[in-house]
């Protein structure tokens, strides 16, 4: 399995430390953004962020890999890859 960048994560409290006029662009280009997912039906992103630095980044993305490896996507979720990679595009 090949490890793909398919999310940018802000940290809080990096955003906070932008300039103010910096901050009200970035609130500006997220509101856009959920304004395309909402006009795609898609629901808000939920998604749960490691750190590499954390003792759980490894073991986490092992176990990924270890779940991708053994059962096919299909088998996981009904979906196949295409299905899902059409649906984040």
């Amino acid at each position: 399995m090949i490890r793909e960048n398919r999310y940018i994560v802000l940290k809080l409290t990096d955003v906070k430390d932008l300039p103010e006029w910096l901050g009200l662009h970035l609130d500006r280009v997220l509101d856009e953004i959920d304004s395309i997912r909402r006009g795609k039906a898609k629901q808000p992103l939920q998604c749960v962020v490691i750190e590499n630095d954390w003792p759980e980044y490894e073991p986490t993305w092992q176990a990924i890999e270890q779940r991708i490896d053994e059962v096919p996507n299909a088998e996981i979720t009904g979906r196949t890859l295409a299905q899902n990679e059409a649906d984040a595009a």
